[in-house]
């Protein structure tokens, strides 16, 4: 299937937290303009700036004041981790498509897709839907896609230019084919393929993985985009 992409999403490390040096020595290294407070002093001496929407400084506030939950992150070292992990997709001829679901925000989406607003993946339809609401695209809802789950998903393809399912069952792909998007769209597939870890996906060097995709191929309901794998049991790996 030479027109099928093999999906980089996830790999061994968070995209936003792969530095581990203490939050002292980060602030003062990376963001000089944060006050942080001594090992066992209080916390509300920290200082942060917001970032809005669109990438721009906003005001500082202090954490004592900070509703919660709140999200706090070192930017620099948010920005440092994107900028090497598409260095390392381009590096080996892959479109990096990062993971929303730990950060869940428009800010963080900006910085991670370089401006573009373009090729993510997300764990939830109420977040594939919040990011198609709030401007982005090229949207992988990376979990096998289930019936009941049709409508929304087919709401989403209408929306946007690009909108992905995921795929790892014969008779989940028969439901799929039989409920097609409206106004001559068509489903875009990534099939799920388990590559060690257990957890969803088709032995990809099986004859299901091919009956799959062949149906896939074969439909006038549907596109095989691609491949997605999960490698959850990389968290474990010892080495670099």
């Amino acid at each position: 299937f030479g027109s099928s992409r093999l999906l980089v999403a996830s790999l061994a490390f968070d995209i936003m937290f792969s530095h581990k040096r203490p939050a002292a020595q980060l602030a003062s290294a990376e963001e000089p303009q944060l006050k942080v407070p001594s090992k066992h002093g209080p916390c509300q001496a920290l200082v942060c700036p917001r970032w809005n929407e669109d990438g721009n400084k906003g005001e500082s506030i202090r954490v004592q004041d900070l509703e919660t939950p709140s999200y706090v992150l070192y930017r620099s070292i948010f920005e440092q981790n994107v900028s090497e992990m598409q260095a390392r997709a381009k590096k080996l001829g892959c479109q990096l498509r990062p993971h929303m679901k730990t950060h869940k925000t428009l800010e963080g989406g900006l910085v991670a897709t370089n401006g573009t607003k373009r090729c993510i993946v997300v764990s939830t339809l109420a977040e594939a839907e919040f990011f198609a609401n709030g401007g982005f695209d090229d949207i992988l809802y990376a979990v096998p896609i289930c019936a009941s789950k049709l409508p929304r998903a087919a709401r989403l393809v209408q929306q946007l230019e690009r909108f992905h399912i995921a795929i790892d069952h014969p008779d989940t792909l028969t439901q799929v084919l039989n409920r097609p998007p409206a106004d001559g769209k068509r489903w875009s597939i990534f099939l799920m393929v388990d590559c060690g870890y257990g957890r969803d996906g088709v032995d990809p060097t099986g004859d299901l993985a091919l009956e799959i995709a062949k149906r896939i191929r074969d439909s006038a309901h549907a596109e095989l985009y691609g491949l997605y794998t999960h490698g959850g049991h990389s968290y474990d790996a010892e080495s670099q």
